[in-house]
């Protein structure tokens, strides 16, 4: 059984009358409650008793508290992912100057320490950077994210070279020359040009 439209839009009203803001849940509740209520319609239940039951059983508190729950889960996700991205990042960090440190003066665990610092940094910390970014930079302008992800590839490159590098793999130099060529003849010309037309206007 299909709705009729007065019929749809009398639960998108309920919906709107029930202080849901977010467009998208809006949309989802509305399709769900639809979906719901046809088919009780189907066993011989009337509209209205219909959509009173169908709000009653999918949202006791009322449909403001589905968008609170929502609003919560997609917070703890956020602060969770921030928590993930500022941990590894720091332990990464730590782990990538005490090989530094070890290396120079010709101490055991100094390549070891390197190797994980450098490939935990670019495994981890930087998609988590990258991802963090990019949500909050949604109406960022084209030209910023292939500066932006020029930048993060060539730091990619001559961090995997001189990750290959350290441990005497083969593939070093042709990672740290790619890293080169994107850092020398994209970010930087496009970083440079972006600063000026930003001070031109």
């Amino acid at each position: 059984m299909t709705l009729a439209e007065n019929e749809i839009d009398r639960i998108r009203f309920e919906l709107e009358r029930s202080g849901v803001t977010i467009s998208t849940l809006k949309d989802d509740l509305l399709d769900h409650l639809c979906c719901v209520i046809e088919s009780r319609m189907v066993t011989g239940d009337s509209f209205d008793h219909s959509l009173l039951k169908a709000i009653r059983d999918f949202a006791p508190g009322g449909l403001a508290d589905i968008e609170k729950e929502t609003l919560f889960l997609l917070n703890y996700k956020l602060i969770l992912m921030k928590k993930m991205t500022f941990l590894s990042g720091s332990i990464f960090a730590i782990l990538t100057s005490s090989g530094f440190f070890l290396k120079a003066l010709h101490w055991s665990l100094g390549d070891t320490f390197l190797t994980i610092g450098i490939v935990g940094f670019l495994l981890l910390f930087v998609p988590f950077a990258l991802y963090q970014y990019i949500r909050s930079h949604e109406t960022m302008m084209t030209a910023e994210r292939v500066r932006f992800l020029l930048g993060v590839g060539s730091a990619i490159f001559i961090g995997i070279g001189f990750v290959l590098k350290i441990n005497h793999l083969a593939g070093a130099n042709l990672a740290i020359v790619m890293g080169g060529i994107s850092l020398s003849f994209g970010f930087i010309p496009a970083l440079f040009f972006g600063l000026y037309k930003k001070a031109l206007g």
